[in-house]
């Protein structure tokens, strides 16, 4: 589906009905079509150029937007929290740009036009492979993992992800499609987050598995999960006892389903039978949703069926269509594991020590709400395993430290042996809700 049916579509909701529900009001289709209306009648001569679009609320970006695709432009998505728009818009060639706050085109008078397709628009990746690149992606691609059911425009969404990102720009589309309504919460604290999934009766909600994890400990006096038929995980690995905590917490009525998906990849294929990782049969088959896979000493290759064009100013690595995810795996009973990024390896004195093994491992302790395994630096071994720990409220973190060094000589390598430990409140994440892994 074209992002013209799209709009067609959008224009076919009742006026009345809510397509956003803030904590302040309901946001409804009559009035995201009068504002899509205005803002393209205010920029017709951006038609064939590179605009750079710098994301406010949603409420604000979404008909800037759509308004830009309609009147031509090719929209370059930024995170508001970008210093220098001007000079990002030098190396992209962009001809201006707009702040969805207020509207306004800034425009660049030395800046030589380009003439763009239509049919594009560039974002930006999380970040989590490294510095953010700028990802093209056609439309149509966008748009076209979407489903459309009947029973899906009374359905209420969350909005974990910005919308300037891959997934968040994937539940937008859902969302309007179906003439469904997005809710955004205006704190992503876990315990107000809780409250307004259950006050707002969500009932489909994607986040990653940073995010689930908060949610199963620091929601755990909120109905959150009442309303609730479809929970999304995704963006990063996800391991059994999470899959295992979230079906206990909500029952067999909700479905839950890994998804993997990235922004350059696009939505690729999707796990539902409650297992870690995806079975071994979907690098025997020719297809798995469109996409086609492949093992490559122990690395993932994808051919993914609604990937992006290429990356802006920056050399793609592809081979008839094959590319890599970044992703290392192993196969184990008929499984095919995520044993993490390739990134994010830690060389501890010539022993390769993967953050997400070793974090399985110690998340089991007892008082553990989540931790981190991050490369101290050694001038012995170049990097030492270093752990920051989320604690359980009223946890002795003395105890907790003691019972994850015995976990620790028990169950892992003396090189994959956190030395160093750090109590935190909470771990950082990125825009994403992905965890910050650089250090």
């Amino acid at each position: 589906m074209s992002v013209s049916a799209l709009l067609d579509r959008l224009f076919l909701h009742p006026s009345e009905h809510p397509w956003l529900i803030d904590t302040e009001r309901a946001h409804r289709y009559g009035a995201l079509r009068d504002q899509l209306t205005q803002c393209r009648s205010q920029w017709p001569d951006l038609a064939g150029h590179k605009v750079g679009l710098v994301c406010g609320p949603l409420q604000q970006m979404l008909p800037s937007l759509l308004a830009l695709h309609q009147v031509g432009a090719w929209p370059f998505l930024l995170d508001p929290a970008t210093a220098s728009p001007t000079a990002l818009a030098e190396s992209e060639g962009w001809v201006g740009w707009i702040s969805s706050i207020d509207n306004q085109f800034h425009p660049l008078a030395e800046q030589t036009p380009h003439t763009a397709h239509r049919q594009n628009l560039t974002f930006y990746t999380s970040g989590s492979t490294g510095r953010p690149k700028a990802v093209t992606h056609q439309w149509s691609r966008m748009v076209a993992p979407a489903k459309i059911e009947p029973h899906y425009a009374t359905t209420r969404w969350l909005m974990s992800y910005p919308g300037w990102l891959y997934a968040g720009l994937q539940v937008i589309m859902q969302v309007l499609l179906n003439g469904a309504t997005l809710v955004v919460p205006d704190s992503t604290e876990p315990h107000l987050l809780a409250q307004t999934m259950a006050d707002k009766a969500v009932t489909h909600a994607s986040g990653t598995p940073t995010f689930w994890r908060r949610l199963l400990v620091f929601g755990q006096g909120s109905v959150w999960h009442q309303s609730l038929q479809q929970i999304t995980l995704g963006g990063e690995a996800v391991d059994q006892p999470l899959l295992t905590g979230l079906r206990e917490r909500v029952g067999e009525g909700v479905r839950i389903t890994h998804i993997f998906a990235t922004s350059e990849h696009g939505r690729c294929f999707s796990v539902s039978d409650g297992l870690a990782g995806f079975p071994v049969a979907f690098l025997q088959q020719d297809e798995v949703d469109g996409v086609s896979l492949e093992l490559r000493e122990e690395r993932l290759w994808i051919r993914p069926k609604h990937g992006m064009l290429g990356y802006e100013s920056a050399q793609d690595v592809m081979e008839e269509g094959w590319r890599p995810t970044g992703d290392r795996v192993v196969i184990e009973k008929e499984r095919v594991l995520f044993l993490g990024r390739e990134g994010d390896l830690l060389n501890v004195g010539g022993h390769k020590v993967w953050p997400e093994q070793v974090e399985a491992k110690l998340r089991a302790v007892w008082g553990v709400v989540e931790l981190r395994l991050y490369g101290h630096p050694s001038q012995l071994t170049g990097v030492i395993p270093a752990l920051e720990v989320v604690a359980a409220p009223n946890i002795e973190t003395a105890e907790l430290e003691k019972r994850l060094r015995q976990t620790g000589q028990r169950q892992l390598a003396p090189y994959e042996r956190p030395r160093l430990f750090k109590f935190v409140s909470q771990l950082s994440t990125r825009s994403s809700g992905k965890m910050q892994r650089s250090q």
